[in-house]
Formats: C-alpha cells, sequence, structure tokens
C-alpha cells in the first residue's frame, strides 16, 4: 500500500471518529463550558479570553454533526439559545431553524435567540420579552434578563435596570453579571439615586476590575461621575473618588479635569481647584501636562487673580486643545477681559478663592461684586454649548 493512499485512509478515519465523537458531545455541555470560560475571562483570566474564542468555533463546527433527535430535548436546544445569546455564530443554528430541527415549544425563543444574534433587534425583542427569565433555568434567565435589559434601554430604562438586576441575581460571577453592570451603569439616573450608582461601581471594581471589558466601564463610570459632581455632598464624592484607584493613570486624570470643567462652568470654584489639583500627579504626557497648564490657569481666573490667569491663558495654544477646552479657554478669557474693562476695574482685586478655608471661600463667593457675579453667570450660561461641544 502506498503512502499516500495510507494517509488519506486515515484521514477518513479520522474524520469518521471526529464526527462520532462530536455527535456523542451534548450541545448543553459544550455551552456550558463556554460559559465557564466566560465567567473565567470576566474575573481577569487572560487564558480564558482566547480559550473562550476557540470554544465558540468548536460548538459551530460541532453543532451540524449532532444527531437531529437531540435537538428536541429541551436542554439542548435552550444550550443553543444560549450559545447565541453568549455571542455565537448563527450559521449553524439558523439552518436547524429551517429544517425544523426543534420541537415547537423551544421555537420562539430560538428565533428570537437567532434574531439577536444577527442584530434584529426589534425582532429580538418581541420574540424574547415574552419569556420570563425566572420560569427557566438560571443561566438562560440570566441570558435572556441582560439581553432584554439591553433591548430596552433607552425605551423603557426603569424596567431595563430591573432586568439587569434580575440578571445579576441569576448570574453572580459571571460575564453576565459584569455586562449588566456595565449596563446599569451607563443608564442609571446617577443625580435621582447616587447611592445606587455607588453600590454598582463597588461590586464592579471588587469583582470585574480585571476583565477584559474594565475599560468600557470606566469611560461609563466616571462620565456618570461627572454629571453628578456637583450635585452631591463632598463626603459622597470623596467615596466614588476612593473607585478611582483602580483606574489608570490617564482615566484618572480625565475624569479629574472633566469634574473640573464643569465646576469651572457652574462657578464652583473650590470644587473645580480641587479636582485640578487632584488631577496634577496623573499629567504623565506632554498634551496632559498643557492642558493642566490651561486649567490652572482658568482657575486662577475665576478665583479673581485675574492678570495672573489671563496671562497663563493667553500661553496656551487653543490649537493644540481639544474642542471643549478651547471653548472655556475662550469664554473665560473673554469674561476676565470684559471684567478689566469695567468701571470697576481699578478696584482692589479680591483674594483669590482657591487660597481660603472652604467656609470663608464659600462667603466669599455669596459677597462677590456684581460685576463678577455676571461673568461667573455668563460662563455658566455657556454650559450647554460647551456640552455639545464635548460630545462630539
Amino acid at each position: 500500500m502506498s503512502y499516500s493512499r495510507l494517509f488519506v485512509l486515515l484521514l477518513m478515519l479520522a474524520t469518521a471518529l471526529t464526527a462520532e465523537r462530536a455527535a456523542a458531545v451534548e450541545p448543553f455541555d459544550m455551552v456550558r463550558a463556554l460559559n465557564a470560560l466566560q465567567s473565567q475571562m470576566a474575573l481577569g483570566d487572560i487564558s480564558a479570553r482566547d480559550a473562550t474564542s476557540k470554544q465558540i468555533e468548536r460548538i459551530e463546527q460541532t453543532l451540524p454533526a449532532v444527531a437531529p433527535e437531540a435537538w428536541k430535548d429541551p436542554k439542548n436546544a435552550r444550550a443553543a439559545a444560549i450559545y447565541l445569546l453568549s455571542g455565537g455564530s448563527s450559521g449553524a443554528v439558523h439552518n436547524l431553524l429551517e429544517a425544523h430541527a426543534f420541537s415547537k415549544d423551544d421555537e420562539a425563543l430560538i428565533s428570537g435567540s437567532l434574531a439577536y444574534a444577527e442584530g434584529h433587534s426589534r425582532d429580538a425583542a418581541k420574540l424574547l420579552q415574552p419569556i420570563d427569565p425566572k420560569t427557566v433555568s438560571p443561566i438562560l434567565g440570566g441570558h435572556l434578563a441582560l439581553v432584554g435589559g439591553g433591548l430596552l434601554i433607552g425605551a423603557d430604562n426603569p424596567r431595563a435596570l430591573d432586568l439587569l438586576d434580575l440578571a445579576r441575581l441569576l448570574m453572580p460571577g459571571s460575564l453576565v453579571e459584569e455586562a449588566a453592570l456595565r449596563r446599569q451603569i451607563s443608564v442609571i439616573d446617577g443625580a435621582h439615586d447616587p447611592e445606587k450608582l455607588l453600590l454598582l461601581g463597588r461590586r464592579y471594581v471588587a469583582r470585574y476590575r480585571h476583565s477584559p471589558f474594565a475599560p468600557n466601564f470606566w469611560d461609563e463610570f466616571a462620565a456618570s461621575i461627572a454629571r453628578i459632581a456637583l450635585d452631591i455632598d463632598e463626603p459622597l464624592l470623596v467615596k466614588f473618588e476612593e473607585l478611582f484607584r483602580e483606574m489608570n493613570a490617564s482615566a484618572k486624570f480625565e475624569v479629574y479635569l472633566t469634574i473640573a470643567q464643569r465646576a469651572i462652568l457652574n462657578g464652583r470654584i473650590a470644587l473645580a481647584t480641587d479636582q485640578t489639583n487632584r488631577a496634577e500627579p496623573f499629567a504623565e504626557s506632554p498634551a496632559a501636562r498643557n492642558r493642566l497648564k490651561l486649567y490652572n490657569a482658568l482657575v486662577w481666573a475665576i478665583s479673581g487673580n485675574f492678570e495672573d490667569g489671563l496671562a497663563g491663558l493667553e500661553l496656551i495654544d487653543s490649537k493644540s486643545l481639544a474642542r471643549a477646552d478651547a471653548e472655556l479657554r475662550e469664554i473665560v478669557t473673554a469674561a476676565v477681559k470684559q471684567l478689566q474693562e469695567s468701571p470697576d476695574a481699578d478696584a482692589p482685586k479680591p483674594a483669590p478663592i482657591s487660597a481660603l478655608p472652604k467656609q470663608e471661600a464659600e462667603a466669599t463667593v455669596a459677597a462677590r461684586s456684581p460685576i463678577e457675579s455676571s461673568a461667573q453667570q455668563a460662563i455658566a450660561d455657556a454650559d450647554a454649548m460647551l456640552r455639545k461641544a464635548s460630545e462630539q
């Protein structure tokens, strides 16, 4: 027998064995292994990320070899749905659905999961939302609650938050909980419920700070803190800032200056000064140091140190700034120049508020002259414009 013929026979034997082995594997076992890998990935296991991708590929290749009668078993049908809701490819399951491999009881679940996997959100919502996550297994229920909550974001945020809470309850310590926390952070109204926002942040940092998706969490969390920083008391803001220790230097720098920007726009001089000072140790790049110079000059200007503030602002190259920062520089510069040209320009300059104790600083703000108050009002009036620029 020639080597080439022997090789062909061995290849045929290997193919047959592979098909036999695949047919013997229950889909629900493979999907259970997938979810275990995804949970390890969410907790920061670097090797699990690559293993997860390989497991998804393995499932996709194995599904067509599963005995047709196996799909009548609800455990396998629901495993197919979980696979799709976990990020699996839709091709093999789509073919099985067209071949009527699933029982009538499972067709709506499979169809809705396929619609979700293929990006048809409206169809997915229509088919999946009638299925109560609490009436199925915790793994399937967790995925259904996560997907259902995500599909409701923007349309019914309170209901979305309830479903995401349920997803976390059904699958704690998993990628489902990690994803649910990130979605909740993005939609919760922190101004009305800052304690819930703090609770969610603490949970994420405690369990998932090493997740590969943690940068997305920090983006959403920092934006949420920036939105509410002016509306919560200092002790609560300090509790939020304790969580920032887990952020990298550039992220810390960004969130502190974002809060400082909003404080400047709203005339909160003490808060603007505090946040600018907190940002200083994390200005590691030339661009960051240039931006820090800008904010120091802005704080000087709105604190009453007009000459130093204006001199500092004029040294900043606006072309090197992001649009929001460039707009802020122009607004404060115009306000300071207006004050210098006013009839009271020769009056004694008030002490910089940033140099005063907190209580004295607040009293000083309340006693500012009408001219300075009008300048601060002009800055506050630009809030909408700056917010819009920040989002672009």
